[in-house]
């Protein structure tokens, strides 16, 4: 069995699997590589790939959210806002899950406002 056989099958769309475009990258990177026999391996391999692909470590996950938001989300009011001030408007608000934090981010609405408006 090959490590491209882990990333099967690549997720449709970008969410909590991840970023499609990233699994098919990983993918074939993986495509002639055996899987080794220790786990530590495996996941030393994975980590350095990953690192290799996207410019991060695996571990630094509010950057790449972050990135994908600046991306592919609505950037406008959190363009304005500091890194600092970013990760806390999306990551850091207690009690709140992360699609509300998102929304409430991205639009710069309290939870109430967004469901009055859309709802």
């Amino acid at each position: 069995m090959k490590i491209a056989d882990l990333f099967n099958p690549a997720p449709k769309q970008w969410g909590f699997r991840g970023d499609p475009a990233l699994w098919e990258e990983m993918r074939k990177q993986f495509v002639n590589v055996d899987i080794p026999a220790s786990e530590t391996i495996l996941i030393s391999k994975i980590r350095e790939t990953f690192q290799q692909i996207t410019g991060h470590s695996i571990d630094e996950t509010e950057v790449l959210v972050v990135e994908k938001l600046k991306t592919h989300g609505d950037w406008s009011r959190l363009e304005k806002l500091s890194d600092k001030q970013r990760l806390e408007a999306i990551f850091h608000s207690p009690k709140r899950q992360l699609l509300v934090a998102l929304k409430e981010a991205t639009t710069g609405r309290g939870f109430d406002d967004i469901i009055r408006a859309n709802f």
